[in-house]
């Protein structure tokens, strides 16, 4: 057996031994600029990686100090909703405060809807926060539907058959008070 032989022998072992001992030089070399890009987008990755945990550390900072500056005397609900991309995917953070939270107060309408985000319940919310809270008497009902709207969102959860007639009702009323365009 002449060296060559045996080297080969020697590497059968180790199946990726025996593969780069039987290619030549030109493969070898192409293998190996591959390779070098390859550790070239890892470490590319790796550090896109890194700048959106960063940034997602900062969007969270940041979120946190636009919460605490807000005024939290109960008398208004506040939410804070912050998006961030992360490595791992979408992070979404939620803070709120006050009475009642401005997103999950609709409760009635929310029921009605069977859609917290209908376009609708969205509408009345949008009123809500730009004209109810504006008047003392705006002020009292929505003092007074804080306490008792979940209630009445459950009743109406029990009777599916009227819902028809609130999702009615409700979209006549935002047609009446929708902002003129």
């Amino acid at each position: 057996m002449n060296n060559k032989s045996e080297n080969k022998a020697l590497v059968t072992s180790d199946i990726l031994g025996n593969a780069l001992a039987n290619l030549n030089e030109e493969q070898i070399k192409n293998i190996s600029v591959k390779a070098a890009e390859e550790a070239l987008n890892i470490q590319k990755r790796e550090v896109d990686r890194d700048s959106l945990e960063i940034r997602s550390r900062k969007e969270a900072e940041d979120h946190v100090d636009t919460f605490n500056e807000l005024n939290k005397d109960g008398k208004v609900a506040h939410e804070v909703i912050t998006k961030s991309t992360t490595a791992t995917g979408t992070r979404t953070i939620t803070s709120r405060s006050g009475t009642a939270t401005a997103k999950s107060a609709c409760f009635v309408a929310t029921s009605a809807f069977e859609d917290f985000d209908h376009p609708t319940v969205d509408e009345l919310r949008f009123w809500r926060d730009d004209r109810l809270k504006k008047h003392k008497a705006g002020q009292w009902f929505i003092t007074w539907y804080y306490k008792n709207g979940e209630s009445l969102a459950l009743w109406l959860d029990k009777r599916p058959n009227l819902k028809p007639y609130i999702r009615n009702t409700l979209s006549a009323f935002v047609a009446v008070v929708r902002p003129k365009k």
